[in-house]
């Protein structure tokens, strides 16, 4: 089995990952930055989505083992939108 390498970014709230993201896209739309500056911030946004991404995800199955735990049904985003759409 192989271990997932910790970041700084696991142990940042999720709220503090969308300030810093929403940051670099602010430096991205200025248009102030040198190529190589802008690759950096995109790279670096990149990974700070993937960490929210990781956050949500965790979250969701938090909440889907509570709400299973409790005899509740499964929390299933999808679902709920799919049966909005009919």
């Amino acid at each position: 089995m192989t271990e997932k390498k910790k970041t700084a970014y696991d142990t940042m709230s999720f709220e503090d990952l969308m300030t810093k993201l929403e940051s670099v896209v602010q430096s991205l739309e200025g248009g102030e930055l040198s190529l190589e500056e802008a690759v950096k911030q995109y790279e670096e946004g990149v990974k700070l989505s993937k960490a929210c991404q990781t956050k949500l995800e965790s979250a969701e199955k938090a909440l889907t083992k509570k709400m299973t735990d409790n005899g509740e049904q499964p929390f299933e985003l999808n679902d709920q939108a799919d049966q909005n759409k009919e």
